[in-house]
């Protein structure tokens, strides 16, 4: 079906959504009905030259009982919205791999890993709330990069890395 309109069908919580882009398109999903799913993965496959991105905006709810995963050329945009993640945060891809924040709020149930598996992984905090219900980031043996330019971090129990030298916490 059209991933512009879930197929025509909202998942539930029993459903693990896999979003992929195969084509050299720059592939959009906003959400536009509260969204409460077990699992989500975003992916593009590599050297397709597209983008897959899922947007969520104010008023609207994205809830993952289990993990999200963002993966190559992929990005999550949360701008007023909220997202509730049970367990992980995985942000890691050969290229691309970002999550948004610039408004409205995340709680992460789990812990956040930026480029676990030599991949990319970014996050970027400009406005809203982050909170990490005492979780950790985790920086792993890739490029990963978590900027805080704006915004409310809490609690955040401990920052880890594989390779501290690969690590950054960008406060701009």
């Amino acid at each position: 079906g059209d991933m512009n309109t879930w197929g025509d069908r909202i998942p539930n919580s029993l459903d693990i959504v896999n979003l992929t882009n195969y084509v050299a398109e720059n592939r959009n999903l906003t959400v536009d009905v509260n969204a409460f799913v077990r699992a989500a993965n975003l992916e593009t496959y590599q050297g397709s030259g597209g983008t897959i991105s899922l947007e969520i905006p104010v008023n609207q709810n994205f809830s993952a009982t289990h993990k999200i995963h963002v993966g190559t050329d992929s990005m999550v945009h949360v701008d007023g919205g909220n997202v509730h993640i049970g367990s992980d945060l995985t942000v890691d891809g050969i290229s691309g791999a970002q999550f948004v924040q610039t408004a409205g709020n995340v709680h992460v149930g789990g812990d956040i890993k930026l480029g676990t598996f030599d991949g990319d992984g970014t996050y970027k905090l400009s406005g809203g709330t982050l909170d990490m219900e005492n979780g950790q980031i985790e920086y792993g043996t890739g490029n990963q990069n978590f900027h805080f330019s704006g915004g409310r971090l809490t609690n955040l129990r401990l920052v880890t890395s594989d390779d501290p030298s690969q690590a950054n916490l960008v406060q701009s």
